[in-house]
């Protein structure tokens, strides 16, 4: 950066940290550099694994479409953060910033006729343009599954136990999925005679656990029914909460929801998910499309929830067909962030190679590179006049395990090891043997690069 001093001559001002201060993007965007874009695709390709496994399907909707549709069950407030823009005609369309609403529209119009149940899974970029916190970013990804179709519990103990597999088979080991049932908290607020404008006004606050909030807005009820109300939405626990619960269940419908949370509880339990689950009758998702259990994912190790999804009989019908269904949408960079705070996380770790020529022949440097490519090594090629510091100064900084020197293709070539700073002369034909063993599973704990928002 340059400067003028008081005399007028110019003055260059260092930037220790690499970064241009004129040279920004907008507030809740981040770049995602090499190692962290490389974890995330690792867990992303996991979770595609487990997802097919279970015999979902991969769907990609477009990242915009028409506002009237895409803002369906969201709500006031979520509406307001849909990022708007109009196409050529004057239409008014809107970025996703969630998927359930575009795969509720697509099932309308592509799967109306295949029948039910149905099976879908995605990974997509979102977008808000809500006020930017720190566990919320304007772009965001996404990877869900959705089970349209189906009103049985076992549907949604399905999901869950779907969503709890991932996170296990991704390495996250200390998580909990907290399960809780919007319906009979809804009939609850309804049974005590709050007005629906403050029931609205509770459940917002029940998103933000501001229990300052909820207190204020119960000192208008007598002191009993304030309590019940207080006990029922702290309720969290195993079995318990159910009987505890069933105080306040002072009608069918409330009994009937409650009896739906017990189903789904003991069907996880009985598979062997009971130390990931636990329940929780303050869960409130800020989407007004939930109609039934809900369910958010917790780690220790971050203080917001990583995914989060549950039951929605009546959005579909928004479109024209009545679908009961539930799903989740897990958020890739919390669980990212989760897992690389996570002690003893491992990630498989290709050996890199940096392949230079003594002769400068780039043809046996490409030769050498494919070659070591078809073995499954990460092999970059040195580009440029060959000089040995540069090459290891090249190979250091690009974090490469390996600089390969070719001083002669039918002879020998040189191996250095940037770690511990060995070299090995090497004949071509011992070189797959070395190889070989490079590819042997290297663990690495994760680690983060230097982003900012």
């Amino acid at each position: 950066m340059m400067l003028t001093n008081g005399s007028g001559k110019r003055m260059m001002l260092r930037n220790d940290s690499g970064k241009n201060p004129h040279i920004r993007i907008p507030q809740g965007l981040r770049d995602i550099l090499p190692t962290e874009a490389s974890h995330r695709r690792m867990i992303e390709n996991i979770i595609r694994e487990v997802f097919t496994g279970w015999g979902y399907g991969e769907v990609i909707p477009p990242t915009f479409e028409y506002f009237d549709y895409i803002s369906r069950g969201l709500g006031e407030d979520k509406k307001k953060g849909l990022v708007r823009l109009f196409d050529k005609n004057g239409e008014l369309l809107a970025l996703r910033s969630e998927l359930t609403a575009p795969i509720a529209r697509m099932t309308a119009m592509r799967f109306k006729s295949m029948g039910f149940p149905l099976r879908l899974f995605y990974f997509a970029n979102v977008f808000s343009d809500e006020s930017p916190r720190l566990s919320h970013q304007r772009e965001r990804t996404q990877a869900g599954a959705e089970l349209i179709g189906s009103d049985s519990p076992h549907a949604d103990a399905e999901v869950i136990a779907l969503v709890i597999e991932a996170l296990l088979q991704v390495g996250l080991k200390d998580f909990k999925i907290g399960i809780g049932q919007i319906d009979f908290i809804s009939k609850v607020l309804r049974l005590t005679g709050i007005s629906e404008l403050d029931q609205k006004e509770m459940k917002r606050a029940l998103v933000r656990k501001d229990m300052v909030a909820i207190k204020n807005g119960l000192k208008e009820l007598d002191s009993s029914r304030a309590e019940s109300i207080l006990e029922t939405i702290t309720l969290r626990g195993d079995a318990e909460v159910i009987v505890r619960a069933s105080r306040y269940a002072r009608d069918e419908a409330s009994s009937s929801a409650l009896a739906r949370l017990s189903d789904i509880h003991k069907t996880l339990v009985r598979s062997g998910y009971r130390s990931h689950i636990f329940l929780d009758l303050g869960i409130v998702r800020d989407f007004d499309y939930y109609s039934s259990v809900v369910f958010e994912g917790y780690s220790p190790r971050i203080g917001y929830p990583f995914c989060g999804g549950g039951r929605y009989d009546y959005l579909l019908g928004m479109f024209g067909v009545d679908a009961p269904s539930t799903g989740f949408a897990i958020e890739v960079e919390r669980l990212h962030d989760a897992l690389s705070r996570e002690d003893g996380e491992r990630e498989v770790k290709r050996p890199k190679v940096l392949v230079a020529s003594a002769q400068d022949n780039f043809l046996d440097i490409m030769s050498v590179a494919s070659w070591l490519r078809r073995k499954g090594i990460v092999a970059q090629h040195f580009l440029g006049e060959f000089s040995l510091e540069e090459a290891k100064t090249y190979a250091r900084r690009m974090a490469m395990d390996f600089l390969l020197i070719i001083i002669s293709m039918e002879e020998e070539m040189d191996l250095i090891d940037l770690k511990k700073d060995l070299i090995q002369r090497v004949a071509p034909e011992e070189m797959e043997r070395l190889m070989e063993d490079q590819l042997k599973t290297v663990s690495v704990r994760y680690r983060g690069e230097g982003n900012d928002t």
